[in-house]
C-alpha cells in the first residue's frame, strides 16, 4: 500500500506539472483554498477511476470469460480503460465546426489519451486502483489549487 501511495503521488506530481504547462496559456490563475481543492479533487479521482476504468475493464473481462487472450481483446480492454474516461473531458472543448477546430480537438484528444488516459490506465492495470486514484486526484488537486474549482 505504501508503494502505491508513493507511485501515485510521484505520477500525480509529474502529470500535474504537465497539466499546468498545458493549461497556463489558456486559463487565468485563480488560487483556491487547498483544503477545498483537495475535497473537490476526490470526486473525479475516485469516481472516474472506478466508474470509467474498473467497470469498463471488468465488462471486457466478463465478455472474454475472464481472460483477454487475443490481441483484439487486449486492445479492446485498453481502449475501454482509456477512451470512455477521456471523452467526457473533450466533448465540450470543441468551439465550432470548422476544420481547424476539429483538427485542434483531435490533437488534444490524442494528447489527453497519451499523457493522462494511458498513464492512469497503466497504473490501474499494472499496479492497482489506489495508485491510479491518487495520481488522478493529485493532478486534479494541483489544477484546482492553481486554476480554481470547477464548481
Amino acid at each position: 500500500m505504501f508503494v502505491s501511495i508513493i507511485i501515485g503521488i510521484t505520477c500525480g506530481m509529474v502529470l500535474g506539472g504537465i497539466n499546468y504547462l498545458l493549461m497556463r496559456g489558456n486559463n487565468p490563475i485563480v488560487p483556491t483554498n487547498v483544503i477545498k481543492a483537495l475535497i473537490v479533487s476526490l470526486d473525479p479521482a475516485i469516481l472516474e477511476e472506478v466508474a470509467f476504468r474498473c467497470v469498463f475493464f471488468a465488462f471486457c473481462l466478463s465478455m472474454a470469460e475472464g481472460e483477454l487472450k487475443s490481441r483484439f481483446q487486449r486492445f479492446t480492454g485498453w481502449f475501454m480503460m482509456i477512451v470512455p474516461h477521456i471523452l467526457p473531458h473533450m466533448l465540450f472543448s470543441m468551439t465550432n465546426g470548422i476544420i481547424e477546430s476539429i483538427l485542434s480537438w483531435l490533437i488534444s484528444l490524442v494528447l489527453y489519451i497519451v499523457v493522462f488516459g494511458f498513464v492512469f490506465a497503466f497504473l490501474q492495470k499494472k499496479r492497482d486502483v489506489t495508485s491510479a486514484m491518487i495520481a488522478h486526484g493529485f493532478v486534479d488537486w494541483i489544477r484546482f489549487c492553481i486554476f480554481g474549482l470547477p464548481i
